[in-house]
């Protein structure tokens, strides 16, 4: 616990400089948006993670035996092929170059 200290600390110096560069009449609605949007947060991102991976069938027994019982059949069969893709090879290098270059 004492250990998280720093952090909170670290994120009310945080938003109190944003609410303050809000400015006019909007620091108490400014505050209450980013109040709102990390308390909502951790939730929203633990019941989406559920439904992504309820499909899955995911559990902690069958993640550490790490059999290939959960892979699918077109994951294994490019395992023994192997394989590539000039269009998603195209994409990646576009995506990381406009990361790169796009916003110095």
């Amino acid at each position: 616990m004492a250990v998280q200290l720093p952090y909170g600390v670290g994120w009310i110096i945080g938003n109190f400089m944003i609410v303050e560069l809000a400015g006019g009449d909007n620091e108490g609605r400014v505050y209450g948006l980013i109040t709102m949007v990390a308390n909502l947060s951790s939730p929203f991102a633990q019941a989406l993670t559920l439904v992504i991976n309820q499909p899955l069938n995911l559990t902690t027994a069958r993640i550490q035996a790490d059999d290939i019982s959960i892979q699918k059949a077109e994951t294994q069969e490019l395992l023994r092929t192997g394989g590539s893709s000039k269009i998603l090879g195209g994409l990646t290098v576009f995506y990381v170059m406009f990361a790169l270059c796009g916003h110095s």
